[in-house]
């Protein structure tokens, strides 16, 4: 998956799970103060969308929607799914 299409996924899904309009691809995950249950839920979701199983460890170590998408776009045999 291209980075440019990932980051856009990304970014839906974070707005989406979380509630918020204002998200983009460099805000800081941790300022969001994002629980538990979200983080499944975004994890679900971007299975749903995008057909990618995401470790909970990626989501949670991530500091931007931009390293997730950076993460899910790794070609394969690198550690991504």
């Amino acid at each position: 998956m291209a980075v440019d299409t990932a980051v856009e996924e990304v970014v839906s899904i974070y707005r989406d799970v979380l509630g918020l309009d204002t998200i983009g691809a460099h805000d800081q995950l941790p300022d969001l103060a994002i629980e538990s249950m979200q983080v499944i839920r975004i994890a679900t979701a971007v299975y749903e969308r995008l057909g990618i199983e995401v470790p909970l460890e990626v989501l949670i170590e991530s500091r931007t929607p931009m390293s997730v998408a950076n993460a899910l776009a790794r070609p394969e045999g690198d550690g991504s799914r």
